[in-house]
């Protein structure tokens, strides 16, 4: 009988720890990490892989990109109604529910902000992390 103990995934440590930090910031108290939030975590971290395709991410960009996510998933949650139940239950669960949505529209506006930078010949403002971070995945 052997001792099959999991590895640490170091990515997905650090978007944890992302995800409480935002978490706590947001609703001021800690967030209650349970086994199916790891998995959804997972979920999620899968997802960002495949939208981001080929493209090499350090660890260090990839948890840039997690953050712009999870910060664009709040701001939907509290301005778009497409997701009334994120907005009363903001959790990993339903991030990873809303996922296609989520990013679609994070995108989006990620594209609108580029464009209107562009459009007026500025290159993107240091306020606008969210376009700078989507920008390679659009």
């Amino acid at each position: 009988m052997t001792n099959k103990t999991k590895k640490p995934n170091p990515l997905h440590t650090l978007c944890r720890k992302a995800f409480e930090e935002f978490y706590l910031e947001k609703f001021r108290t800690e967030y209650y990490f349970k086994g199916i939030d790891g998995k959804r975590l997972n979920d999620i971290i899968s997802a960002l892989k495949f939208k981001i395709g080929d493209k090499q991410y350090t660890e260090e960009r990839f948890v840039a990109l997690f953050k712009v996510f999870i910060e664009g998933c709040y701001e939907l949650s509290q301005n778009d109604r497409s997701f009334p139940r994120l907005k009363d239950d903001y959790n990993l669960n339903l991030i990873n529910y809303y996922f296609n949505g989520l990013f679609t529209k994070i995108r989006s506006r990620a594209e609108q902000k580029k464009a209107r930078y562009s459009k007026f010949g500025q290159g993107v403002s240091d306020d606008t992390a969210e376009s700078e971070e989507f920008k390679d995945v659009i």
